[in-house]
């Protein structure tokens, strides 16, 4: 299988468009010596974002669909993808998920910590969320609740699709961007995602 990504550097004076083709789907793209930001299009679901320079890229693909992209340096990473969910939710408003949507998308988020809006700089309503985190003992079992520590994690951002849209029968609910920070780069990883957050159009 082969995977196109179509890159646009913006310069000041200029956009240069190519197409990279990549072998291997889930094989990193680096791009070096640039300081220029990337423009990402998705054209499964319809979104596009800025990705910030000093990052490797991949696709990440669900069967010969491509959900979103996974950023990576050594700093941490950031993941920005279309999220299906259960079928239970279908009929729930976007605004209303997104309180419950951490809680069942990823393992030993507890609950919504605190919701705000957030707007990109093309006028796309979505939101700025942080979630309570249980943390979890050296086995991946949770720990009891009397010794557990709750985290605050985030922030992850949430935006509607463009148009509604099922993968293999299960809605997809939100576009999402999360991140994960190296100690010590937590700062710099949420300023970068924040940037994305910001850029996000359809």
């Amino acid at each position: 299988m082969r995977t196109i990504i179509n890159i646009i550097p913006r310069t000041a004076n200029k956009l240069i468009l190519f197409s990279l083709l990549v072998v291997l789907p889930l094989s990193f793209i680096t791009c070096k010596g640039t300081k220029s930001f990337y423009l990402y299009k998705n054209e499964n679901f319809s979104f596009a974002v800025m990705i910030p320079p000093g990052y490797q890229m991949k696709e990440t693909p669900s069967g010969d669909v491509k959900e979103g992209i996974e950023l990576k340096n050594e700093k941490g990473f950031i993941n920005i993808r279309a999220m299906a969910t259960g079928t239970d939710y279908e009929k729930m408003p976007f605004d209303e998920y997104v309180k419950i949507s951490a809680s069942v998308e990823i393992q030993n988020y507890e609950k919504l910590a605190s919701i705000e809006p957030f707007v990109s700089d093309h006028g796309i309503k979505g939101y700025k969320t942080y979630w309570e985190r249980i943390e979890t003992s050296p086995d991946d079992e949770p720990a009891k609740k009397e010794d557990s520590q709750v985290n605050i994690d985030g922030p992850i951002y949430y935006f509607p699709p463009l148009r509604e849209k099922k993968r293999f029968d299960h809605p997809v609910k939100t576009i999402m961007i999360s991140f994960y920070a190296t100690s010590g780069f937590e700062d710099k990883i949420a300023t970068d995602a924040e940037k994305i957050a910001k850029s996000f159009k359809y």
